[in-house]
């Protein structure tokens, strides 16, 4: 609290150059206290000279601030740091920070030395400014929220839900259900105050293949209703993508469909904040690895809107597949005429999920398939062929349930003798379906009935003159 009041207490008065007795820069050694497990990065934003009453002045860009290095800092940015309270600093001088490449590391029970000026650390936990005069040692902060997106997978053949995980696969034409999820931090109220009504906005960005349900949100904290207390805007809610007074929270490059917000207070430190709600898989949706993937992140903020914070995004997919049948003769040559109907086990129920029609088609794809078990049946053979019987099948996918960046990794049809191939790239399953030429009987009615008359006569005839024969020739030996 003292080094921040310093801080502040100097950017009222940087942009000046005040006449006063000045001690020569000296290094100086900045730890972190021995009590944390936490590892900052260290960021040089601006470099200057340690004056009377430990203030800093002839402020140059530091060897991580957006300008060059040993430049004088602007009089306007100094002014735009002015008016920033305690809590909002580490958020305010981010956009003069060039967060690439670190000057160095600091560990907990450890130092580094570094000149006088301010520094931008940051660990996985928190953020802090450190404006460094004489020895510091960082007292890392109270935790601070962080924000988890999951997605929730269905089997229709088996009925089996998944817990709450990172990717998923559906069928187009699905609800597919998600997941954001935050817990209230003390450390989030030390940074934003408690004086103004506390918020969490989330904000969710669907990919193109997934159509957003508001009426199926659902918002609860600490495991009860809070219906009572939470906005859903999307990009045409006039104050989309703004908190208040104007000031934007998407973080840089960063666009998104939804923003739920939800009001908290004091008395929920330590609960969750649960956002749950469907969308859409839609004929958009992309097939294969590539899938439909879902960011989010968090924003925590206070009704005056000066002091906020925003959390890292998280990332889930959802999958969808395609079977592709190709329709050959017994010389594996394309053959046309045939139309096929493709059905998908739903709990004891066969539904229908796709149908074709005989044409010059020799290949028939179905698009939007979930895992699950299918029957393919052949309603229409080409003239001279036989029928083949239907084909059951079942497609199994297998992809990251946890990870940072989710992946399809692989794709399988049971048994071996549907002859399937699987492709994880564009998330097909390919077979040959052969009809064998044959004989068919002929129409009722036609010549062909006759045909089979007389041959029946002439058997008949045929075997009564072999008997006839036969009884003659053992009358004669007698």
């Amino acid at each position: 609290m003292k080094r921040m009041k310093k801080a502040l207490a100097l950017l009222l008065t940087l942009a000046v150059v005040v006449a006063m007795a000045v001690v020569p820069a000296m290094a100086a050694s900045l730890s972190v206290s021995a009590d944390s497990d936490r590892t900052y990065n260290v960021y040089q934003v601006f470099t200057g000279t340690v004056g009377e009453n430990d203030t800093l002045t002839g402020l140059v860009w530091g060897q991580n601030g957006t300008g060059t290095p040993g430049e004088t800092v602007p009089t306007e940015t100094l002014t735009a740091l002015e008016g920033t309270s305690e809590a909002g600093l580490a958020t305010a001088i981010t956009q003069y920070v060039n967060t690439t490449t670190p000057i160095d590391t600091v560990s907990a029970g450890a130092s580094i030395t570094v000149d006088p000026g301010y520094y931008y650390l940051t660990s996985e936990s928190d953020t802090q400014v450190v404006v460094v005069t004489g020895d510091e040692t960082i007292t890392p902060k109270s935790d601070l929220p962080t924000m988890v997106k999951k997605v929730q997978d269905t089997n229709d053949s088996t009925g089996v839900t998944s817990d709450w995980q990172d990717s998923a696969d559906y069928d187009i034409g699905d609800q597919v259900p998600f997941r954001l999820s935050a817990t209230v931090t003390d450390g989030m109220f030390a940074q934003i105050g408690t004086e103004n009504n506390v918020w969490y906005t989330f904000h969710d960005d669907l990919s193109d293949g997934l159509t957003f349900n508001p009426d199926s949100v659902r918002v609860t904290v600490g495991g009860e209703s809070r219906d009572w207390a939470y906005t859903i805007q999307t990009p045409d809610s006039p104050t989309f993508g703004t908190i208040l007074n104007g000031r934007p929270v998407h973080t840089e490059g960063f666009d998104c469909d939804v923003e739920i917000t939800v009001l908290v207070d004091i008395g929920d430190i330590g609960k969750e904040v649960a956002v749950e709600y469907t969308a859409q898989l839609n004929d958009q949706a992309a097939l294969g690895a590539t899938g439909n993937p879902n960011e989010a992140y968090l924003v925590y903020w206070a009704d005056n809107c000066v002091d906020w914070g925003v959390t890292e995004e998280d990332t889930v997919i959802v999958f969808t597949y395609q079977a592709i049948i190709n329709k050959v003769d017994g010389e594996n040559e394309p053959l046309a005429g045939a139309a096929f109907t493709l059905e998908k086990l739903i709990g004891e129920t066969w539904t229908e999920v796709g149908t074709t029609q005989a044409g010059e088609a020799t290949t028939f794809t179905f698009s939007g398939l979930d895992d699950g078990n299918y029957r393919l049946t052949e309603t229409t053979t080409p003239d001279g062929y036989n029928t083949i019987d239907p084909i059951e099948f079942t497609i199994t996918a297998e992809h990251s349930v946890e990870a940072a960046e989710p992946a399809l990794t692989s794709l399988t049809v049971t048994p071996d003798t549907a002859g399937f191939t699987g492709s994880t790239t564009d998330g097909s399953v390919t077979t040959s379906i052969v009809n064998q030429s044959g004989s068919t009987l002929p129409e009722t009615g036609g010549m062909g009935t006759t045909i089979f008359y007389i041959v029946g006569a002439l058997l008949v005839i045929g075997a009564g003159v072999v008997i006839i024969t036969r009884k003659r020739m053992h009358n004669n030996e007698r």
